[in-house]
């Protein structure tokens, strides 16, 4: 797992892109890019509204994705230790959103295992938090690891 601070990662115009600010983040989630045959950022949100409202300059996130190779933001909620709400901005795709990305969920397995408060052996996240038909992958950090699944 490679941290936004490693790869001077411009955190400013991320939450800039994201129309966040620092107080949006968990503190106790940091920012990653996380590898799984592509780079994805992984940002925590400190409060299930802020993800709601995901309202972000479609052009600066996908200048800003494009620019570090990014291929998903990942933007997750914690509601406790073991449930997890996403969603994935894909503006690098042409979309708003990818209601559903199994890649994305393999790199957040790999950073709860890695940089994460992963004390349950599986975590679960609720993918394409607003679609009517959201996804719910579970992932156990431990049997990404098994399966040689990258983390950095």
């Amino acid at each position: 797992m490679r941290s936004m601070a490693q790869r001077k990662m411009p955190n400013a115009r991320c939450r800039g892109a994201l129309r966040w600010d620092g107080a949006d983040l968990d503190p106790e989630l940091p920012p990653h890019v996380a590898f799984a045959g592509n780079d994805h950022l992984i940002l925590a949100v400190g409060s299930r509204a802020r993800l709601a409202d995901l309202d972000y300059d479609f052009d600066a996130l996908a200048a800003l994705m494009r620019a570090h190779g990014w291929t998903t933001a990942h933007l997750v909620w914690r509601e406790d230790e073991r449930r997890y709400h996403a969603r994935d901005p894909f503006p690098v795709g042409g979309v708003v959103e990818d209601p559903a990305t199994g890649a994305a969920a393999v790199v957040f397995g790999g950073y709860l295992r890695t940089a994460g408060p992963a004390s349950s052996p599986c975590a679960r996240t609720r993918m394409a938090h607003a679609s009517t038909s959201p996804a719910t992958p579970y992932r156990s950090p431990d049997e990404e690891a098994r399966r040689g699944v990258p983390t950095d």
